[in-house]
């Protein structure tokens, strides 16, 4: 059986005769380590290999479908089960321009891997080469503390053999002495006559005592005491030398402990690789994506405890696990944990199991429209074959395009995460709702500060995105109501060094900052080298970003105290996610539960890094309570059409669904849920600012008020 590096740390340390074996396992540590910073630097160039056969793929596949009358996947359905002529041009539409946005952003993405390439592959290059070195450093000094060691132990032994070979010649000189003692002759009593009245008297007992010769005795009894005093001498000595040599261990031994600790904290970036494709499978390195496939998540529902719960109704999901914006990370368990919970209720949905078919969209609007595609047509749920409801998508411009394609079909579709304004259009987006408000929510917040502080002259820095175009745009129009002058509108795509130059240019002290949070890191990066930034300069961002998102700094030449630097004091806006009432939820339990254990939740999917850097997690209340609503709508409709007859051509149970989606409504751990003729979700404010690294809320809005 193969033993891992970690196992291997743990051989032959702590033997007190194998000090020999230190360099030989020490080097091999040192190779594997090595051998394993090598794969990592592998793996970048492997993903830029990657990148560009995905471009391939879209490309092919879009030449496919332009120079083909229909989708060769569509046209098989036709066959089976002719749609309507309008469907499928609509559906082709929409499909065209899910794979033009997505060859865009592999193009944009292809590039910024070009540019960040040569810094990674120098930066993977030094650490290694550093890495050695340090390695090397430590070998060799546990080599050389490894050699004082046996040079100790070699001295104790001579010590002891000194100890030894004194105690020996004690101990023949006392049994010389002793055997000395036995050959003195006795000495005979003296007789004195005493000649009275011719009285002879023998006074054995009474006669003055002449000392005996006391050779003998004496002798031994100093040998005694000399062998006595050099024994207590040989054990303190002894305990001395053996506590010596007992400290000398422990100093051995949190050496070797802090060297394993070191080690193992390069080991275990092999464990967070396998970890990550164990929660994301889809896209680790080196696993094949083709946008012809819909990759579906694992789901771990629990079975219902209610028995009679015989029949089930089948809803998708949409979860990105990578891309944009990885939100599904913690926003599927949230979805998960509500379904579970939407099981156990004997007064929802009685009689009825909810399922859930998920996949991972990659915040891809092609991938998306695929796997929308995919569940339209699946074949496996149930006797009608046939979604009753989607949760999701949660990226906006995937959201866009299933939005608008999922009308054609009757389906109500449900977001959790998605904030385009455009996307509140009724007559683009019929059957769309969400429970995260739409971007444009944040703007009167922003207003409202600008009055306060009397600042009339701003910049919005814009991210070419349709969500961030849009928001400005609405921005710009309360500014001009409320008499604040926007003196610039910048737009960048991918590099915003042109961008903040041209804002510093124009000397623009308030800047609003409208890009997702990987930008957000160049931006400040570049705020930082030109110098834009500090006393004197207020930012505003969006707020659910990442607590350290700027903190993340391998795909920015910044480091982690120039980033520090560049955000410290700026200003974000965001809906308020978690609610800060104590009371008990649609669910039964409190919103401070809810976010425990989904903690502990997380801590168990993503046990290497903090549940606050996990994707989605500001968002997963979000998720939660669109779960929730969705089922409650379902449960409304229940009581008034058989939800198993749904098809979707049935307009009649298309219109209720929507009526019981607008009317539902319930207190759930993001606050108060409700949905308006739009189909928005109505929220409150939270303003907040850094200061030292920390995020503090300063002010809360009610949107509606």
């Amino acid at each position: 059986m193969t033993t891992s590096l970690t196992d291997q740390l743990y051989v032959g340390f702590f033997s007190s005769d194998c000090a020999c074996q230190t360099e030989e396992t020490e080097l091999f540590e040192l190779k594997s380590t090595t051998n394993l910073l090598q794969n990592l630097y592998d793996a970048v160039e492997t993903l830029r290999l990657s990148y560009r056969s995905q471009l391939h793929d879209f490309i092919s596949q879009a030449k496919n479908i332009i120079n083909s009358d229909k989708p060769i996947s569509v046209t098989k359905v036709e066959k089976q089960n002719p749609e309507s002529n309008e469907k499928l041009s609509f559906f082709h539409q929409a499909l065209l321009r899910g794979y033009e946005t997505e060859i865009a952003n592999l193009k944009k993405e292809i590039e910024r891997v070009q540019d960040s390439t040569k810094f990674e592959i120098e930066l993977a290059t030094a650490f290694v080469t550093e890495e050695k070195d340090r390695l090397t450093r430590e070998v060799t000094s546990l080599n050389k503390s490894a050699a004082q060691f046996e040079d100790q132990m070699m001295k104790k032994d001579e010590q002891m053999k000194e100890l030894r070979k004194e105690l020996s010649n004690l101990n023949d000189r006392l049994r010389e002495k002793t055997q000395q003692a036995k050959k003195v002759t006795p000495v005979e009593p003296i007789i004195r006559s005493v000649s009275t009245r011719s009285i002879t008297i023998q006074t054995d007992n009474l006669s003055p005592t002449i000392e005996q010769k006391p050779t003998s005795n004496m002798s031994e009894a100093v040998m005694q005491e000399k062998l006595d005093a050099l024994e207590t001498r040989y054990k303190t000595f002894m305990e001395q030398k053996n506590n010596q040599i007992q400290q000398l261990n422990n100093d051995y031994e949190v050496q070797q402990k802090t060297y394993r600790q070191k080690m193992e904290k390069y080991v275990t970036i092999e464990e967070r690789l396998q970890s990550d494709a164990k929660s994301h499978g889809l896209f680790i390195v080196g696993v094949t994506y083709s946008v012809t496939v819909a990759h579906q998540l694992k789901i771990n529902l629990e079975p219902p405890i209610e028995t009679k719960r015989d029949r089930t109704l089948w809803i998708g999901g949409m979860f990105p696990q990578a891309g944009e914006w990885a939100g599904g990370e913690a926003c599927f368990p949230a979805a998960l944990k509500a379904l579970n919970e939407v099981n156990r209720r004997i007064d929802v949905l009685p009689g009825y199991y909810l399922n859930l078919s998920a996949y991972d969209t990659r915040c891809s609007p092609g991938l998306g429209t695929t796997i929308l595609y995919e569940l339209l047509y699946n074949k496996t749920f149930g006797t009608n074959n046939s979604i009753l409801m989607l949760l999701g998508p949660a990226c906006s411009p995937v959201s866009t395009a299933v939005g608008e394609a999922a009308k054609m079909w009757n389906l109500i579709v449900l977001s959790y995460g998605s904030s385009s304004p455009a996307l509140s259009n009724r007559v683009r987006f019929a059957t769309f709702f969400r429970t995260h408000p739409p971007a444009t929510l944040h703007n009167p917040t922003r207003i409202k500060f600008f009055q306060l502080f009397n600042w009339k002259r701003i910049a919005i820095l814009i991210q070419t995105e349709e969500v961030w175009q849009s928001t400005a745009e609405h921005l710009e129009q309360l500014a001009r109501e409320n008499n604040i002058h926007v003196a610039v509108r910048q737009l960048f795509d991918n590099d915003p060094s042109h961008a903040i130059s041209n804002l510093k240019k124009d000397d623009i002290r308030i800047i609003v900052g409208l890009f997702y949070e990987e930008k957000a890191r160049k931006v400040f990066c570049k705020a930082y080298q030109q110098n834009y930034f500090g006393e004197g300069y207020v930012w505003w961002t969006i707020g659910w970003y990442a607590d350290n998102w700027f903190l993340k700094v391998n795909d920015i030449d910044c480091t982690e105290e120039e980033m520090a630097k560049a955000v410290e004091g700026h200003f974000t806006t965001e809906i308020q996610m978690l609610t800060d009432s104590t009371q008990e939820t649609i669910s039964d339990i409190t919103p401070q539960l809810f976010i425990a254990d989904l903690n502990s939740t997380l801590r168990e999917l993503f046990p290497y890094k903090p549940v606050e850097s996990v994707g989605g997690y500001v968002e997963a209340p979000l998720a939660y309570d669109a779960t929730w609503a969705l089922a409650l709508a379902l449960n409304r409709s229940l009581t008034r059409t058989d939800l198993e007859k749904w098809s979707y051509d049935n307009l009649q149970m298309k219109n209720i669904m929507m009526e019981d989606m607008e009317n539902t409504q319930f207190f759930g751990v993001s606050g108060f849920v409700k949905f308006d003729k739009q189909g928005n979700r109505m929220s409150k404010i939270v303003v907040e600012q850094l200061r030292n690294g920390v995020y503090h809320r300063i002010a809360r809005f009610d949107a509606q008020t």
